[in-house]
């Protein structure tokens, strides 16, 4: 695949994360949903993934639905 398998697993992660935020889960139920140990470090991947903290995709979610 020409990644690493945490460089993998982190991606998986990431994608079913943006969905489960766009859908109104909370930064710490999404962290723990997606098998994060800690929301802090869950913030810490996502935003090198993403370019944004979760609180910002989240709130950027719930705009896009009203």
């Amino acid at each position: 695949m020409g990644v690493a398998f945490n460089e993998f697993l982190n991606a998986v992660r990431i994608t079913n994360a943006r969905r489960l935020l766009s859908e109104g889960y909370s930064v710490e139920e999404t962290s723990d949903r997606c098998g994060f140990a800690a929301p802090s470090y869950f913030t810490k991947v996502f935003k090198k993934y993403t370019g944004v903290t979760p609180t910002a995709w989240r709130k950027r979610g719930q705009k896009a639905n009203n």
